[in-house]
């Protein structure tokens, strides 16, 4: 079996640049792209060095700050101060710092929508960015020993037994105070442990919270619809079904029909292929 191994790297090295790493064995730990992927034997860990976070906490001068305990507020008063724009350098930074933290975010979604709000201003950010960052910076701090763990909690019985995608998804509709857009957050589950996650803001501006959810159910649809190729790929026959929930009987009930109704006709058509998806039974939404 090694020597089979051995003999497929060779032919993809042929074509692309590639180098093992090493082998995912119980208790080993293995380097990828800067994250440490520890296998615990039923399931995995997920993290980034220490000295990733401590350089950040570094760069921003907050080695000796005090934690905060949520990744975000907007609970502080906000003064005409706020709105003043970064000097070139403090731009710079700004950029830079929030670059290191979204490459952290793909593992920790207690951060995404924290992270994703701060991207918004990187073309200019304000006072009032800069703050959001250090206290983004100071919930790190008291963080580091988070880890992103990939633990199964389904067992398939047989290579007959569909595998379920399951995508939970809720939005927040308008609010961005500046824009009115809404936000989408979903999680995606494979055999009960979460492999995929993301926060964004909504292109369209939704003009209801059943319009804003409709959105939020259309963009876990899409991420749903890519892990199903992907693992078809590996998988090759065996049924995949996808199941997205929402906590909106409304958003349910405008993409579970066919068509538009009276107050619905301006909805962006991109999401229409929601309903088509749900009545040719490649769907089911909760």
């Amino acid at each position: 079996e090694e020597q089979e191994i051995n003999r497929i790297f060779e032919q993809i090295q042929q074509h692309m640049l590639l180098r093992p790493t090493g082998e995912s064995t119980p208790g080993s730990t293995v380097s990828f792209l800067g994250r440490q992927i520890t296998n615990r034997g039923n399931y995995y860990e997920i993290t980034l060095r220490d000295s990733y976070i401590d350089n950040i906490l570094q760069e921003a001068q907050l080695e000796t700050c005090n934690p905060a305990t949520t990744p975000g507020t907007t609970t502080t008063k906000e003064t005409v101060e706020d709105e003043e724009l970064l000097n070139v350098e403090q731009h710079k930074q700004y950029r830079r710092m929030v670059g290191k933290l979204q490459w952290l975010s793909y593992t920790r979604p207690d951060m995404a929508y924290a992270t994703k709000e701060l991207a918004r201003g990187l073309q200019q950010p304000t006072v009032k960015h800069q703050k959001k960052l250090k206290h983004l910076i100071r919930y790190l701090k008291g963080t580091k020993h988070y880890k992103f763990c990939i633990s199964p909690t389904v067992q398939l019985r047989d290579d007959n037994m569909p595998l379920d995608i399951v995508a939970n998804t809720d939005s927040d509709w308008a609010g961005c105070h500046s824009t009115r857009k809404s936000t989408t957050g979903f999680a995606i589950q494979v055999l009960g442990t979460t492999v995929h996650f993301g926060s964004r803001t909504q292109a369209t501006v939704a003009l209801s919270s059943a319009e804003s959810e409709f959105y939020a159910i259309g963009t876990a649809t899409t991420e749903a619809l890519f892990l199903k190729n992907f693992l078809q790929e590996i998988l090759g026959n065996r049924k995949i079904n996808i199941k997205v929930g929402t906590d909106s009987s409304s958003g349910k009930s405008m993409a579970t029909r066919i068509g538009v109704s009276r107050r619905a006709k301006h909805i962006d058509l991109r999401f229409m292929f929601i309903q088509q998806l749900v009545h040719a039974g490649a769907v089911t939404l909760l």
